[in-house]
C-alpha cells in the first residue's frame, strides 16, 4: 500500500510538471506569434483642429482604446482645421498633402471624427486609401438611406438629445415659462436648430422658445443678461456670431455667453458643462470617440462593417456640473441613473479610501481589544469588591450587634463567636474555637450526661427557629449570665442534612432580676413598685436600644451596596474620561515632535484640533456625567446616615432611592418604576425610608425574581395631606400564607441555608411601626407576586401632633 501511494504520488507530480510545461510552451508560441505580427496602422482624421476640446476629447478616446489594446497599434492623427478653412482649393490642397504623407503607408482602419472628415473621406477614399474600411463619428442628420451604398463604413452618429434636456429643465425648474435657445448662424448651427426644433415641438404648449436671430456675441450677452424669473438657456452649438466673429474653441464660447447670467443655462456639448451651465442629456466628443474606436477594434478583428449597426443615442451622456448643481439646490439622488458630476471637489474619503478603511479597521481591532481587556480586569475587580463588600457587611453587622452571635457546627461545636460574645462571657480571641457549646457556655459536665442531652435537643433543634428565653449560662469566672437565645438553623446548600446553627442571644440577666423583683416588691408599698417599674422601663430601653444598633448595623451594610453602586457608575465615565485625556497627550506630543522636527504642516495642526475638540467633548460628557451621578446620591447617602428627621417629597426620594440602587439590577431585564402623586409629602426620617425601600428591593431581586427572566416593581404613592401611602407591589413568585404570616418575624427567610439574615423585613416593620409612626402590612399570593401596603402620617397629621 505505501509503494502504491508513492507511484501514485509521482505520477501526480509528473501530471503537474507537463501541465505547467504545457502552460509556459503555450504562452510562448503566443508570444512568438504576437511578436511575428505586423502593427496595426489606424489613421484618424479630425474635422476641426486639435485646440478644439470637442476634438481633444475623440482624439483622447481613440488613444486610450488603441493604446491599451492587447495589439500593437500605430495611431496617425491629422487635424482638417475645416472651420476655419472649407474652401475647394483647400480640400485640393490637403488632399495633396495626405498623398504625400501617407505615400507608401499601409492603412489597415481609418477613424473620421464629424461630417467634414467623412465628406473628405468619402471623395477621396479609393484614390488616397482604397479598400480601407471606415469607423466614423459625429455625423450629424444620420439617415440610414444615404449609407446603404456605402458598405465599408461604420460608427456612430451625432444625435443631439434636446427633448431629454429640457424634460429635465422643467422638471428642476416648475416655474419655467420661456427658454433661450442658442446656435450659431453656420451650416452646423443651422442643422442643429432645424433638428433642435423638431424635437421641441411637442413642448410647445408648456413652454415658449426663443431662438436667437440678427445678434452679435455681445448683443446677445446683453439680452441673456436681461432675462427675468421664469426664464432659462439652452445652448447648442454656438462659435460665431451673425457678423462673422469666430470663436477658436466651443469651451470658451460656452463660458463667454454664459457668464454672470441670472437665469439658469443647460447645454447640449460635454465641453460646455460648468461655465454657467449645468448641463444636459449632452453629446460628448468622448463617447463619440470612444465609441468609433471601439467599431474600429471589431472591424480590425474581422468583423464586416455592413454588420455593424450605427450607434446613435447611446454615444450621449449626463453630465452636470456639481457647482452649478449646488448653486441651484439639484441633489445627486434626483438626476438620472447613471449621471455623470463634473467639477466636484474630490473628499478626503474618496481620495483615501482604502487608507481610511485600513486605519478605520486597524482602529476598530484595537478598540475591541482594549475593550475586552478592560472588560476582564473590570470585571475581575467588580467580583473582588462584591466580595469585599459582602464579607465587611456581614462582618460588621454581625461584630457591631449589641448581642451574643456564635456559629456552631453539626456536631455542636463553636466556629465562632462575635467580639461581643467573648467580652460576655469573659473570653479572649480563639478560646472557645473548636469547643462544644453546651460545655462550654452551660457548664454541663459528663457526669450530667442527660441534662447536657437534653438541653442540646432542646438547644440545637432541627426546627427551622428555636426561641428560647431566659436560659442561665455561665461566663468564664463562673458568673451566670441570663440570656434569650434565637437559633436558625442552617442546612446544606444541596438540601442533604443540617450543616450548623446562628445562635443569637439577648442577655437578660437585669430584666429577669428586675422581674424578679417587682414580684417580690407586689406586696410592698405603692412607690416602691413605682420605682420597680421605673427599673423596669429602663431595662426595656435598653433592648429599644439593642433593636436600634440591629437596625444601625442594617443601615451601614445599605450604606457599603450605596458607596460599592455608586463607585461603579461613576468609574465609567472618569475611565472614559482618562482615557480621552491619555490619548489627548499622545496626540500632542506627536504634535510637539513634529514641531520640533521641522515636520509641522497644517493638516497635522487641523488634525490635533479635530482629534482635541472630539476628545475634550468626551471627557466633559463623561465628567458631567459623574457629577451629576454623585449628586444625585449624595442626598441619599446623607439621609442613610442620619437621625434627623425633615420635610420631603416622597416619591421623588424614591426615585433617588431608586437610582442609588440601579447597579443591582441594570444588567438584567427587570424593571422598576414609582408612579403615583407628586406632591405627596411628609416630615419624617428619609433614611428609614431609604432602608425599608432597599430591603424591599433586594428582597424582591433575590427571592421574588429568583426564577424570572423578567420582573416588575411598581411602587404606587398616595396623598390625602393627612396620610400617604406607598404601595409596593411585585409580580414574583410570591409567598405561601404561613410564610407570608412570619415575613416580619425576626430571622425569617425563604433562603434557607442561602445566605439570607431573615433580618430585613422585621427592621423593615420595626422602622416603619416605630420610628415613623406608620403601618405595614402584606399580602401575597404564590405564583402572582407580593404586596406590601404602608402608611406614614402626613403633615398635617405630624403637625398635630406637635
Amino acid at each position: 500500500m505505501v509503494f502504491d501511494g508513492a507511484i501514485s504520488g509521482r505520477r501526480f507530480l509528473i501530471a503537474i510538471r507537463t501541465c505547467f510545461l504545457a502552460i509556459l510552451v503555450t504562452i510562448a508560441f503566443a508570444s512568438v506569434a504576437k511578436a511575428g505580427q505586423r502593427p496595426l496602422r489606424v489613421l484618424l482624421l479630425n474635422s476641426y483642429d486639435q485646440e478644439m476640446a470637442w476634438v481633444r476629447d475623440v482624439t483622447r478616446a481613440v488613444e486610450e482604446e488603441f493604446l491599451n489594446w492587447d495589439r500593437e497599434v500605430i495611431l496617425h492623427v491629422e487635424n482638417m482645421d475645416t472651420k476655419r478653412f472649407h474652401t475647394a482649393e483647400y480640400y485640393e490642397n490637403y488632399y495633396d498633402l495626405l498623398q504625400e504623407k501617407f505615400s507608401g503607408v499601409e492603412l489597415d482602419l481609418i477613424v473620421s471624427s464629424d461630417d467634414n472628415a467623412f465628406s473628405f473621406i468619402k471623395k477621396y477614399r479609393d484614390s488616397l486609401w482604397p479598400g480601407v474600411p471606415v469607423a466614423y463619428c459625429g455625423i450629424n442628420d444620420y439617415d440610414p438611406e444615404s449609407f446603404r451604398n456605402m458598405p465599408w463604413a461604420a460608427g456612430a452618429a451625432e444625435y443631439m438629445s434636446a427633448d431629454s434636456t429640457v424634460r429635465l429643465m422643467l422638471k428642476f425648474h416648475p416655474d419655467l415659462k420661456r427658454i433661450y435657445v442658442l446656435n450659431d448662424y453656420l451650416v452646423s448651427g443651422r442643422k442643429w436648430e432645424s433638428s433642435i426644433r423638431k424635437q421641441l415641438k411637442p413642448f410647445d404648449d408648456q413652454v415658449e422658445f426663443i431662438w436667437n436671430k440678427d445678434l452679435s456675441v455681445n448683443e446677445l450677452r446683453q439680452r441673456i443678461k436681461e432675462l427675468g424669473p421664469g426664464s432659462a438657456v439652452l445652448l447648442g452649438a454656438y462659435f460665431s456670431d451673425d457678423r462673422g466673429n469666430y470663436f477658436a474653441t466651443y469651451e470658451k464660447t460656452g463660458k463667454r455667453i454664459m457668464r454672470g447670467i441670472k437665469v439658469p443655462g443647460w447645454c447640449l456639448l460635454s465641453m460646455n458643462v460648468g461655465n454657467g451651465c449645468i448641463g444636459g442629456d449632452v453629446i460628448s466628443g468622448y463617447y463619440q470617440g470612444l465609441n468609433a474606436a471601439r467599431i474600429g477594434k471589431r472591424i480590425l478583428e474581422g468583423e464586416n462593417p455592413s454588420d455593424i449597426n450605427t450607434v446613435t443615442a447611446l454615444a450621449n451622456k449626463y453630465m452636470f456640473s456639481y457647482p452649478e448643481m449646488q448653486q441651484l439646490g439639484i441633489s445627486e439622488d434626483d438626476l438620472p441613473e447613471g449621471s455623470m458630476i463634473l467639477n466636484k471637489p474630490v473628499t478626503f474619503y474618496e481620495k483615501y479610501r482604502h487608507q481610511v478603511w485600513l486605519g478605520a479597521t486597524f482602529l476598530v481591532f484595537l478598540i475591541i481589544t482594549v475593550i475586552l481587556q478592560n472588560f476582564h480586569i473590570i470585571r475581575q475587580r467588580q467580583i473582588r469588591r462584591e466580595l469585599e463588600i459582602a464579607e465587611e457587611k456581614y462582618r460588621d453587622l454581625v461584630q457591631l450587634a449589641r448581642t451574643v452571635i456564635i456559629r456552631v457546627d453539626n456536631e455542636g461545636n463553636i466556629v465562632f463567636v462575635n467580639d461581643y460574645g467573648r467580652s460576655l462571657f469573659g473570653y479572649d480571641e480563639g478560646e472557645l474555637q473548636g469547643k462544644d457549646l453546651i460545655c462550654a457556655i452551660m457548664r454541663c459536665s459528663e457526669a450530667e450526661q442527660d441534662e447536657v442531652d437534653s438541653l442540646r435537643k432542646r438547644f440545637l433543634s432541627s426546627s427551622e427557629y428555636t426561641q428560647i428565653d431566659d436560659l442561665n449560662c455561665y461566663t468564664r469566672n463562673g458568673d451566670v449570665a441570663w440570656i434569650s437565645w434565637v437559633n436558625h438553623t442552617i442546612i446544606e446548600d444541596d438540601g442533604s442534612g443540617i450543616k450548623g446553627w446562628l445562635c443569637v442571644g439577648q442577655e437578660t440577666g437585669e430584666r429577669k432580676a428586675a422581674k424578679d423583683a417587682l414580684e417580690k416588691l407586689n406586696v410592698e408599698l405603692e412607690d416602691r413598685v413605682a420605682e420597680r417599674t421605673h427599673e423596669l422601663e429602663v431595662m426595656v430601653e435598653k433592648l429599644r436600644s439593642t433593636q436600634s444598633q440591629l437596625v444601625e448595623s442594617e443601615k451601614m451594610a445599605s450604606l457599603g451596596n450605596l458607596v460599592a453602586g455608586v463607585a461603579h457608575e461613576i468609574n465609567t465615565p472618569i475611565g472614559i474620561g482618562v482615557t480621552s485625556v491619555t490619548f489627548l497627550e499622545e496626540k500632542l506630543n506627536n504634535i510637539d515632535t513634529l514641531y520640533s522636527s521641522g515636520q509641522f504642516k497644517r493638516s497635522d495642526l487641523e488634525s490635533f484640533i479635530k482629534t482635541a475638540k472630539e476628545a475634550i467633548a468626551s471627557t466633559l460628557s463623561n465628567l458631567r456625567r459623574a457629577a451629576e451621578l454623585i449628586q444625585s446620591f449624595k442626598q441619599v447617602a446623607v439621609d442613610q446616615t442620619s437621625e434627623d428627621r425633615r420635610i420631603f417629597n416622597v416619591k421623588s426620594y424614591i426615585e433617588e432611592i431608586l437610582l442609588s440602587l440601579r447597579p443591582k439590577y441594570k444588567r438584567t431585564n427587570h424593571i422598576v418604576e414609582v408612579v403615583g402623586d407628586d406632591d405627596a409629602t411628609v416630615k419624617s426620617y428619609p433614611g428609614a425610608l431609604m432602608q425599608i425601600v432597599t430591603n424591599m428591593v433586594v428582597n424582591s431581586l433575590v427571592h421574588g425574581f429568583e426564577d424570572k427572566e423578567q420582573g416588575h416593581i411598581e411602587i404606587t404613592v398616595r396623598n390625602d395631606n393627612k396620610e400617604v401611602e406607598v404601595l409596593y407591589r411585585d409580580n414574583g413568585r410570591g409567598m405561601s400564607e404561613e410564610d407570608r404570616a412570619k415575613v416580619f418575624e425576626p430571622f425569617f427567610s425563604t433562603k434557607k441555608g442561602r445566605g439570607g439574615s431573615g433580618l430585613g423585613m422585621h427592621i423593615a416593620y420595626n422602622l416603619v411601626t416605630q420610628k415613623m409612626g406608620g403601618t405595614i402590612e402584606c399580602k401575597s399570593t404564590p405564583g402572582e407576586g407580593t404586596l406590601f401596603k404602608i402608611t406614614i402620617p402626613g403633615i398635617e397629621a405630624w403637625n398635630a401632633a406637635e
